[in-house]
């Protein structure tokens, strides 16, 4: 038996279609978001740019901030994020950082209008959610593991939100869900149970609230079927959509 796992992406040389990503997802994977202008480099290289900082919303400024993406000269699927075009532009940038200390905006959620400034300084006030997918390997047999992370870009924040493992049964307190559909629309009801008292935990930058866990362990997970799951609150507050499939 084997799993599939893969994101909501589909690009070819005809057609794109970009995943759905939440503001909220997007905040949670983001190392940082500034209000910036794309200058206009005496020495443009295709494919890289510098960001002036105006603000910093989230993160830690960096002495440089280029912005790198595919060089207009290589030929790529349409829907690839390129950004030569926003030159002398002022827009919010949501930035993930690269091996080599430049930073990638490849989605068009990651790039927002100003205007917005009000929602995403609510947002990045509260919980952000992040949901990863470990790879299926021989190693990890038939379990399908997943990472839920509950991080903030305060100092500190203090929420009543959160997910924990009681022996065989997920224990959620406040609003906090993990939500697996069958097909894409049959909710899963698994091993969960609210909390029976509310309590709050504390979590930093530095040190998000990391729960790691077995889905088989929890859910009922048939083989041959597609599953998409999220972790969060809801659409407006949730991590990123992953999707999986067993096949025997």
């Amino acid at each position: 038996m084997r799993i599939a796992v893969g994101l909501l992406t589909f690009v070819s040389a005809a057609v794109s279609c970009w995943a759905p990503l939440e503001l909220g997802a997007a905040l949670a994977e983001s190392d940082l978001v500034v209000v910036a202008t794309l200058e206009r480099d005496k020495k443009p290289k295709p494919g890289f740019g510098t960001l002036r900082v105006h603000k910093v919303l989230a993160g830690k400024k960096p002495k440089i901030c280029t912005l790198r993406w595919l060089p207009e000269n290589v030929m790529a699927p349409s829907g690839v994020m390129r950004h030569h075009h926003r030159v002398g532009q002022r827009l919010v940038y949501l930035l993930k950082e690269n091996a080599d200390g430049s930073y990638g905006a490849g989605h068009p959620t990651l790039i927002q209008d100003p205007k917005r400034l009000p929602e995403l300084r609510k947002a990045l006030m509260g919980p952000l959610y992040r949901l990863t997918l470990e790879k299926y390997s021989v190693k990890t047999g038939r379990a399908v593991w997943a990472v839920l992370e509950i991080r903030t870009v305060q100092p500190k924040l203090t929420t009543d939100r959160w997910l924990q493992t009681d022996g065989d049964v997920l224990e959620r307190g406040g609003l906090a869900r993990l939500a697996l559909l069958r097909q894409g629309q049959t909710e899963v009801r698994g091993k969960v149970r609210q909390a029976a008292k509310p309590r709050g935990i504390v979590v930093t930058p530095d040190k998000p609230h990391r729960v790691r866990l077995d889905l088989r362990r929890y859910f009922d997970l048939k083989p041959d079927t597609s599953y998409r799951l999220w972790f969060g609150e809801g659409p407006q507050r949730r991590s990123r959509v992953a999707v999986f499939r067993i096949v025997k």
